[in-house]
């Protein structure tokens, strides 16, 4: 059974989910720090998608989108930016990316690793609304 995640009450089963797969989230050869390490990466990338992707449905255009926004406060769903605000789940958002970073295990290549993924994440919402909300 997955716990809920630590905020809004929201399903582990949504990104979080998709992130760690319901698996223990292995490195190669690894001990169980390691496998503990990954297993909490994946839990905080997923949650920081998810707080992504809740600020881009109060945020957000449909046209940027691709989809309809504004679905989690018309059919009462939870949701980060809607229960903290935008400048408040932007820092939770931000909370959760260098969190996911800090549990990578130290491991050959780490460094350039950590370097991706803050990378990849900055796409996790629009330039406009990283500035909007600083």
């Amino acid at each position: 059974m997955r716990a809920p995640c630590r905020s809004f009450g929201l399903s582990a089963g949504k990104n979080r989910g998709l992130v760690c797969g319901g698996q223990p989230v292995r490195g190669g050869g690894s001990g169980f720090e390691a496998d503990q390490g990954w297993r909490d990466f994946g839990e905080r990338l997923g949650e920081a998608f998810q707080v992504a992707d809740d600020i881009r449905d109060v945020a957000g255009s449909a046209e940027q989108e691709g989809k309809p926004v504004g679905q989690d406060d018309a059919l009462g769903r939870p949701n980060a930016a809607l229960a903290l605000g935008l400048p408040r789940a932007v820092e939770r958002l931000e909370h959760l990316i260098a969190s996911a970073i800090d549990q990578i295990p130290f491991c050959p290549g780490r460094a350039v690793l950590c370097a991706e993924i803050r990378a990849v994440t900055r796409s996790f919402l629009p330039q406009m609304i990283w500035e909007v909300a600083h």
